[in-house]
């Protein structure tokens, strides 16, 4: 798996361009193995209404192991996480910014 996606807040894209991407306070950083499933988790599961900015994630930029994320939506099956402090900047490309 050589790409992964994450979704972030499109404002704070420049943000983890500069410092890499961060863990959340649970100490995992969640991952998509496809773009497809993107905008139903932005909008069912973070509550995104409007828009959302996409990442890139190159997998040599994971140093812990890749996790199933427990969750019970429909897009479970393409849901990753991974226990693992941050994603250095020079891993993570943009994808886009996609609207609803």
């Amino acid at each position: 798996m050589s790409k992964l996606y994450h979704i972030a807040d499109f404002e704070n894209c420049l943000e983890i361009f500069k410092n890499g991407l961060r863990a959340s306070v649970d100490g995992y950083i969640y991952l998509l193995v496809s773009k497809e499933s993107a905008a139903y988790v932005a909008k069912n599961q973070l509550g995104y209404t409007d828009h959302f900015g996409l990442l890139k994630i190159n997998s040599e930029g994971i140093v812990k192991e890749l996790e199933t994320d427990n969750v019970g939506e429909i897009t479970a099956s393409q849901q990753r996480r991974v226990k693992q402090d941050l994603i250095k900047a020079e891993f993570i490309s943009f994808d886009g910014m996609y609207k609803f």
